[in-house]
């Protein structure tokens, strides 16, 4: 079971993208037993300003600037994954921009990384590698 609470900017952001990255992501993980499907997931999803993304950024990080996504796990075991990904959409919107991309594929892959981040990956090219995968499997 996955429950995915949102914070924040509600209404500027579609919940089923969301669900939709966090769902596939883990469940490509589990086809392959990175992850169990038995897991029971608890994801809070915190939409921020530069400014709050920033200060988190300095606070948990050591960096003192504003960024896309910061990831946080709580608790992961057998039974349980707990954590949260903090997103901000003004910066997500830059990047799209940047990289010639929709707002939505750059959201959900912001929401993928930080889901992998949530379930122990680093960067890393295994990590970039299940990104871009899972990214071309919702990405139409």
């Amino acid at each position: 079971m996955i429950n995915i609470a949102i914070n924040g900017k509600k209404n500027t952001i579609n919940k089923e993208l969301i669900s939709q990255a966090v769902n596939e992501t883990l469940g490509e993980l589990t086809k392959v037993g990175e992850f169990k499907k038995e897991v029971v997931v608890d994801f809070s999803v915190a939409l921020v300003t530069e400014k709050e993304i920033e200060k988190i950024n300095k606070q948990y990080r050591q960096q003192d600037k504003p960024t896309d996504v910061l990831s946080f796990c709580y608790e992961y075991t057998e039974k349980k994954l707990e954590g949260e990904i903090v997103l901000c959409p003004k910066i997500i919107k830059k990047n799209a921009q940047e990289d010639g991309v929709s707002f939505e594929e750059e959201f959900m892959k912001n929401v993928v990384h930080g889901t992998l981040h949530i379930v122990g990956y680093e960067h890393g090219k295994e990590m970039f590698d299940w990104q871009n995968k899972i990214l071309k499997k919702i990405i139409k």
